[in-house]
């Protein structure tokens, strides 16, 4: 499945989730792709869209998921940009 945030003409993001739940302990993320070239400003608005996109897939799969956003210096590696 795929999920595509639009945060304005020249920026967006694209994730790759896999259609079925993952099994235990393995990531259900497998590709995060960016149009443009994201900002600091950008990343509360991500964090915010990859929320309601897990919340979508904990629904659909009726599964609990947990995304964790890690802060420091490596940021935008952690982010996929």
């Amino acid at each position: 499945m795929k999920f595509i945030h639009r945060f304005s003409r020249s920026l967006s993001c694209e994730m790759t989730v896999t259609d079925e739940p993952p099994p235990g302990g393995s990531l259900h993320v497998r590709d995060v792709e960016w149009t443009g070239r994201p900002k600091p400003k950008h990343i509360r608005e991500y964090v915010r869209w990859c929320h309601v996109v897990h919340e979508h897939l904990a629904k659909l799969w009726g599964l609990k998921l947990m995304h964790a956003v890690q802060v420091g210096p490596r940021l935008w590696e952690t982010l996929g940009i």
